[in-house]
């Protein structure tokens, strides 16, 4: 009987949670047990109404705050210096000083040894003929034109040779670098001055290169 009168209060105490308030009876019996019931009493029991107390209802969690935004500009505050990022370090290429075996040099960042086949005629370095097949090299003109002189045919068959050559490289350096570079960036302004906007931009990264090269070979 009590475990069944224990039932019954924690189960109205349920209830609690649920409505305003709840009104039930108290049954004590002829043998001193009590019944608590929400309807009738046995017969011969002594009743006593009872009602459970409304409970507090607990108070809602207070909402999360919202997160604090960035504080208000200062009309006064000086502005913000700009972030100026550097450019990435130009990579220094060897440069050389070549010169044709036919005549003429350049300036190329390879040492350029490939070799080549080239009419004798052309040849204005003898010295640097790889292979000449034989023939004669020697510093002259054109080959001759057709003629019925045998002497100067055969000359002109000698002349028509192919002779193998190869340009003969130096490393540019010192003031011979440095004035290299100052006639290059030179050059790249007239050029960047009279280009259209679109190729523009190429003609000014050569020449941004060729200032860096020049500051740290030059200076």
């Amino acid at each position: 009987m009590r475990f069944g009168m224990l039932c019954l209060v924690m189960g109205l105490a349920g209830m609690a949670g649920r409505v305003s308030a709840v009104s039930f009876r108290e049954c004590t019996l002829a043998d001193g047990s009590k019944v608590f019931t929400d309807g009738q009493c046995p017969s011969g029991s002594k009743r006593l109404e009872r009602e459970l107390a409304d409970p507090k209802v607990p108070d809602p969690p207070p909402a999360p705050s919202a997160p604090a935004g960035d504080p208000p500009a200062d009309p006064n505050a000086a502005p913000a210096a700009p972030v100026v990022t550097a450019p990435p370090p130009v990579k220094l290429q060897n440069r050389y000083r070549c010169v044709r075996p036919e005549g003429g040099d350049y300036v190329s960042n390879f040492d350029n040894k490939e070799t080549r086949w080239v009419p004798l005629w052309t040849v204005e370095r003898p010295n640097l003929v790889l292979d000449s097949g034989g023939a004669e090299v020697r510093v002259g003109g054109p080959p001759p034109g057709r003629t019925n002189d045998p002497r100067r045919k055969a000359q002109a068959e000698v002349s028509s040779n192919l002779v193998l050559v190869r340009d003969h490289c130096l490393p540019l350096a010192g003031k011979e670098l440095c004035g290299y570079i100052r006639n290059e960036r030179a050059r790249l302004s007239g050029e960047i001055d009279r280009a259209f906007e679109d190729s523009r931009g190429d003609l000014e990264r050569q020449a941004n290169e060729l200032d860096q090269e020049y500051v740290a070979r030059c200076r």
